[in-house]
C-alpha cells in the first residue's frame, strides 16, 4: 500500500484563534468561554483546550474552568 500524505483540515481557523484570544484576554472568565463556544459552534472543553494550548489559560485556571464544566458551577 502506498502512503498518502493527506492533510487534515484545521479544526480552528487563524481568525477563530485570534477572536478567541482577543475575547478571553479582554475578559478572562467562564462566561467568555461559554460565549465563545456558542459563537464558534465548539464545545466549552474544546475552547478551554485551545486557549490552554495557546498559553492563554494557566494550568490552575484550566482546572478551575473544567471543574465548572463537571460541577455546573456559575460564578
Amino acid at each position: 500500500m502506498a502512503k498518502t500524505n493527506a492533510v487534515r483540515p484545521k479544526n480552528y481557523t487563524d481568525e477563530m484563534v485570534a477572536q478567541m484570544t482577543e475575547a478571553y484576554t479582554a475578559n478572562p472568565n467562564r462566561e467568555t468561554v461559554d460565549m465563545l463556544a456558542k459563537k464558534l459552534g465548539k464545545s466549552v472543553r474544546s475552547i478551554i483546550a485551545k486557549l490552554s494550548q495557546k498559553s492563554r489559560i494557566s494550568r490552575n485556571t484550566r482546572s478551575s474552568l473544567r471543574g465548572c464544566i463537571t460541577n455546573s458551577c456559575k460564578s
